[in-house]
């Protein structure tokens, strides 16, 4: 009866504790997620802020209505953000000091932008002073990413602080009042029943924090996407308007100095070449520019012309002897998963004339049902390929292989790689295919 009772203390202390531990466990993960939330809405705000700089910076170069409209609607947001964090806002140590700053931050910035746009609607913007104003943006975007980051680190060190200090304790209960439960097996049973609901629990917290990390992969490949956007906004601004002015002013200079011209002006025939030189040059810039910013090739002749040129300009700047091969079968692809293949050839390739010291590459395209096939061969340096899995499973993003494989995932494409030291590498994407109906993809 004595031992019974003893056991039942024990059970009783036990459940008790495990119940108190475990209950304090739950609210260091909700704090964390609290956090984490808080952290997110910051990084939110940092892309507003991003975006109403953009439309700010637009507005001062055209002046149209359209860009300071859409600058107030960000502003207006950016307004809010902070009376709406609410009891999303981290409350470890630090945090709050750190969100005032961050509030002073912003408040300024678009206090100094508002002025600005106001003396641009009543005077215009001299070119220096938008370099000022670009300047002194560029120093509050480096100081907003210092306290974004010291917040950050701040809460990921306090939940793990909080978490092991947690689990740490729940472990030496347990081993503690573990030599009481063997005289009873119910008891025992009765633990490993905790354990198991505590095993769930955190099953379920780690499915949703994968779901949480796919979410942010597909919000990287979207941001991609919308800078490959605002690239080819970008090349077609200067091929349509800055390439043909210059083109038409070196035109209009070549008249001025033609055989027409009087031979007493060799002076102003010199000065007339020389700026014909620059601006000669300042055309060709222009179409370089163009290229590298977003090449017309992918969105006019498609994937692999746009991978057949890549080649050329491999082989050409850089003395690589570089194949190119399609099959010439229909591929049809959405337009983001061209920019996205075309992103990965052009990185790949890049990482041939770094690292690999390759003589040799191959590029070639080919389908297989549906689908898309894109291989990239070196006969350079090589690599351990586990020695990159190793380091993939460590990082939580990050750029060449890791952050190709990361671009594909939302897509269903998957990523490749086979090398050996001494011996090249063998890089194979492989991407579904659009579903079209049959006679359109024979048009294709």
């Amino acid at each position: 009866m004595l031992v019974a009772c003893i056991c039942t203390i024990l059970a009783i202390v036990i459940v008790s504790c495990l119940v108190a531990y475990r209950e304090r466990l739950h609210q260091s993960e909700a704090r964390a997620a609290q956090a984490q939330e808080g952290l997110t809405r910051i990084l939110a705000l940092q892309n507003r802020l991003a975006e109403a700089e953009h439309e700010s910076s637009r507005y001062l170069i055209t002046g149209q209505s359209r860009h300071r409209k859409t600058f107030q609607e960000a502003a207006r947001e950016l307004d809010r953000f902070f009376p709406g964090l609410g009891e999303r806002r981290p409350d470890f140590p630090g945090a709050p000091a750190r969100l005032e700053e961050l509030q002073s931050l912003v408040q300024t910035r678009l206090t100094i932008l508002r002025r600005l746009m106001d003396i641009r609607q009543r005077q215009g913007l001299a070119v220096a002073e938008l370099g000022a104003v670009e300047a002194e943006g560029q120093a509050i975007y480096d100081r907003l990413a210092r306290i974004v980051q010291a917040i950050e680190e701040d809460a990921e060190k306090i939940a793990a602080t909080e978490g092991a200090a947690t689990k740490t304790k729940i472990r030496r209960w347990v081993w503690a009042f573990s030599l009481g439960i063997i005289f009873i097996c119910a008891m025992v049973l009765f633990v490993l029943y905790l354990f198991y609901q505590e095993v769930k629990e955190r099953r379920r917290a780690e499915d949703k924090l994968m779901d949480y990390q796919e979410r942010l992969r597909s919000l990287a490949s979207e941001l991609t996407l919308a800078e490959e956007r605002e690239r080819r906004r970008i090349a077609v601004l200067l091929h349509d308007q800055i390439g043909q002015k210059l083109a038409v002013s070196y035109i209009r200079l070549g008249q001025l100095n033609g055989p027409a011209a009087p031979p007493a002006r060799e002076s102003l025939k010199a000065n007339i070449d020389e700026i014909r030189q620059v601006i000669k040059q300042a055309i060709q810039d222009t179409k370089s520019l163009t290229f590298r910013i977003s090449s017309p090739i992918l969105y006019e002749l498609g994937l692999a012309a746009a991978v057949e040129w890549l080649t050329e300009e491999l082989q050409e700047q850089h003395g690589v002897v570089t194949y190119f091969d399609d099959d010439r079968e229909p591929k049809p692809l959405d337009e983001d998963v061209q920019v996205l293949l075309f992103q990965a050839v052009s990185e790949l390739l890049v990482n041939v004339v770094k690292h690999s010291r390759a003589r040799h590459v191959q590029v070639s395209l080919w389908r297989e049902e549906d689908l898309l096939h894109l291989g990239v061969y070196d006969d350079g340096l090589g690599f351990d390929p586990t020695a990159i899995r190793a380091r993939w499973g460590r990082r939580r993003g990050g750029f060449g292989l890791f952050s190709i494989r990361e671009r594909l995932r939302p897509f269903g494409g998957v990523l490749e790689v086979d090398s050996k030291p001494g011996f090249g590498t063998q890089v194979i994407i492989i991407v579904p295919l659009m579903t079209v109906p049959q006679g359109e993809e024979e048009k294709r």
